[in-house]
């Protein structure tokens, strides 16, 4: 992703910042395809960014995030 998009990241607060990831990582993973994420802004996976979640290592699908009808 870009940097331009990390840095919008960081002006969320820790529980926005989460609602974001994992809303992108649920999104990704909904198929059989993908089962894990990793987040990089311009070639680097940054520790943190709003402080709100390690973004080291990749992202399971959280399905208590997920909303359905």
């Amino acid at each position: 992703l870009s940097e331009n998009f990390a840095a919008r990241m960081r002006t969320l607060s820790p529980r926005e910042e989460r609602t974001a990831v994992y809303a992108m990582v649920n999104t990704l993973t909904e198929g059989y395809e993908a089962q894990r994420v990793r987040f990089f802004f311009n070639g680097q996976q940054p520790q943190t960014l709003s402080g709100g979640l390690d973004m080291r290592g990749a992202f399971t699908r959280n399905p208590g995030m997920v909303v359905t009808d």
